[in-house]
């Protein structure tokens, strides 16, 4: 087997003497080059991994899975698990009872139209006067989600409009603004089952703090079951709420960040059963 990655995606997890002590084969994307060091190792995987049936698996980032179809890179396409329609929010949350989604309900607009009366109008007759979430409906995330009060909204919309290249027409997903816990939690999925997980924080995290929540991974396979016939291998993200644990939402098994605390060796054992190998 042949693991291409980021150091950006396995965040210092031992890629390298894992793949050594499966007698598998690690290629290292250059960030900092990136056109030159994936056409390199596309060399590589052609002439070692197609002939001999391989199977390849990529953990990188968004970039590579946003432009694998247009690179004429077809062995590392191969291991690019991330679909842009599947983990589009509107496309899975119509795959989930509502009472599984942090949030059930969402508002589409293109970003073009955040500003306008009509919109304004619209949200805050459905959301009401606390403010709205808003968030990309891709995948490839464009922006970062962000949560913002009326008073600040059309600050917030200026401040990203500067800070990243949003096209006016990029779909955002708009929701109600909540308070949750600032713990998440990263289940990796592979060929429909868990094969490891990991809390994650934007702030510090107490060793108190970091014990999954009672039912937690029990709603992760209700999540599971319910995209038996949709996606079998997929990150999924959930989170503590005074209404019980919620799916925040799905991410790639490629595109989807390592978290200090998860087993990578049991990720890595499980990969195989991806390919109807038996796991490690």
């Amino acid at each position: 087997m042949h693991i291409v990655y980021q150091d950006e995606i396995v965040r210092g997890q031992p890629v390298e003497d894992l793949c050594a002590q499966r007698g598998w084969t690690a290629h290292r994307l250059d960030t900092m080059h990136f056109s030159d060091s994936i056409r390199d190792i596309e060399r590589t995987l052609f002439k070692s991994a197609l002939g001999t049936g391989e199977p390849v698996m990529c953990f990188t980032a968004i970039r590579l899975a946003q432009q694998a179809p247009n690179l004429n890179i077809p062995t590392i396409q191969s291991g690019v698990v991330a679909s842009r329609f599947k983990l589009s929010w509107s496309n899975y949350a119509a795959q989930l009872p509502n009472d599984l989604l942090l949030n059930p309900f969402g508002i589409l607009f293109p970003w073009q139209h955040l500003r306008t009366d009509d919109a304004v109008r619209c949200l805050k007759s459905f959301y009401g006067d606390d403010g709205v979430f808003i968030r990309p409906n891709s995948p490839w995330k464009p922006f970062a989600g962000f949560p913002t009060t009326w008073e600040a909204y059309d600050y917030n919309i200026d401040s990203y409009e500067k800070l990243e290249s949003i096209e006016p027409g990029e779909i955002t997903v708009i929701f109600p603004k909540k308070t949750i816990s600032n713990i998440e939690w990263r289940f990796w999925v592979v060929a429909g089952k868990i094969a490891t997980w990991a809390p994650y924080s934007w702030g510090d995290m107490e060793p108190s703090a970091q014990r999954m929540p009672a039912g937690m991974t029990e709603k992760v396979e209700e999540v599971i079951q319910n995209l038996e016939y949709y996606e079998n291998n997929l990150v999924i993200d959930m989170v503590e709420t005074e209404d019980g644990v919620k799916l925040v939402e799905l991410n790639g098994l490629t595109t989807a960040g390592f978290y200090e605390g998860m087993d990578a060796a049991a990720l890595f054992d499980a990969l195989p059963t991806m390919f109807g190998l038996p796991s490690l």
